[in-house]
């Protein structure tokens, strides 16, 4: 089992409603922050950290004319390295996201995957949705999750894994 723990804000924009977890840098291309979608689930150690990326976003976001929001939250990941660690680990968990990677020259790096959410864009043909999509809305059984994670490495070619996933929002 692999646990990440850290800081992360949240940049929310967007109609449908997107909300983007953005971490630690790991490109020389990005100086401050980085979507953990693209950085390897690379989070901030300390709140701090995070609080200055957000503000720094917040700055260069406020250029544009589209509405946005930003906030902090604490990110923990509790990931599986192999099937039989999931499947003795998280049978009984409510809280799961699927990870589907793709680390590519043209990969689209790691996507968290949750459950549906009525009114919500889904990723179909895929069962599931993207956390960024749903509210980060985790899977509630482990089935589901297993199911969506095979579905997501059968149609899209993705490496999957799965993990626990609690995400708790900081007041400013």
């Amino acid at each position: 089992m692999l646990i990440k723990q850290g800081y992360v804000f949240i940049g929310s924009f967007g109609n449908p409603l997107n909300e983007f977890l953005f971490g630690k840098p790991i490109s020389p291309k990005q100086k401050n922050y980085e979507n953990i979608q693209s950085n390897r689930l690379t989070l901030f150690e300390e709140v701090e950290q995070a609080d200055k990326a957000r503000k720094i976003f917040a700055q260069e976001r406020s250029e544009s004319k589209e509405d946005f929001k930003t906030t902090l939250a604490y990110l923990w990941l509790k990931i599986a390295e192999r099937e039989a660690e999931a499947e003795a680990q998280f049978a009984k968990s409510k809280d799961l996201v699927v990870i589907a990677s793709d680390h590519s020259k043209t990969g689209v790096g790691d996507i968290l995957m949750g459950r549906k959410i009525e009114g919500k864009p889904t990723q179909y043909p895929l069962y599931g949705a993207r956390m960024s999509q749903n509210g980060f809305a985790p899977i509630l059984n482990f089935d589901t999750a297993k199911y969506i994670a095979s579905e997501a490495h059968r149609q899209g070619e993705f490496e999957v894994t799965l993990a626990r996933f609690k995400l708790k929002r900081l007041k400013i």
